[in-house]
């Protein structure tokens, strides 16, 4: 019985449910900058997913600019980066819970905060519902985000090219260019979704 047991949950290990397969294949994308394969397992309107680019370049851009910069400053440049360039979606899908209704499930990292909502599409298959955890998003909240990514990019460029003396030459470049301010963010993380009502 026990063995049976052990198995069971092995399986359960190695093959979970299909809605937190879903869950985990969408943080793991977005963890990764993967943009193209985010949107495969998730649905939206044109802002949603205009969302999910602006939040994978951010990925992009920043672990660009943290090679760039570890690679010239050494291990100071990792504070380029921030959550940005490891967002840890993945983890935090991993330790919330999951809870599914019928053809609907949501993912709850904290009681009564959904994380991400999914639904069950006619064929089966179980997809993020991009707009039912996203819709808090503003279009300038994206086109910020688009900003941000951009000048982030840039910066990696100029230190490529040794126009900084410092980490600190950076941080101030990055500012002065329009990039938000450490202290103006609102959390020291960049979730996946906003917390759904």
């Amino acid at each position: 019985m026990a063995v049976e047991q052990c198995k069971a949950a092995e399986e359960q290990a190695t093959n979970p449910p299909a809605p937190e397969a879903a869950a985990l294949a969408f943080a793991h994308d977005m963890d990764a900058g993967d943009a193209a394969a985010a949107k495969e397992v998730s649905f939206g309107g044109e802002n949603e997913l205009r969302l999910i680019d602006a939040m994978t370049a951010m990925t992009r851009s920043h672990r660009r600019l943290v090679a760039a910069a570890v690679a010239k400053f050494g291990k100071r440049g990792k504070e380029l980066g921030g959550s940005y360039a490891e967002p840890g979606l993945e983890a935090m899908v991993r330790r919330s819970a999951l809870t599914v209704d019928g053809e609907t499930a949501v993912v709850r990292e904290k009681p009564g905060v959904i994380f991400l909502k999914l639904w069950k599409s006619p064929g089966g298959q179980w997809k993020i519902d991009v707009a039912g955890c996203m819709a808090d998003y503003a279009i300038d909240e994206i086109r910020a985000l688009e900003r941000a990514s951009h000048i982030a990019d840039k910066a990696a460029d100029e230190v490529g090219t040794g126009l900084y003396a410092s980490v600190d030459d950076v941080k101030s470049a990055m500012t002065e260019m329009g990039y938000p301010r450490e202290d103006a963010k609102q959390d020291e993380t960049v979730p996946a979704t906003r917390p759904a009502k």
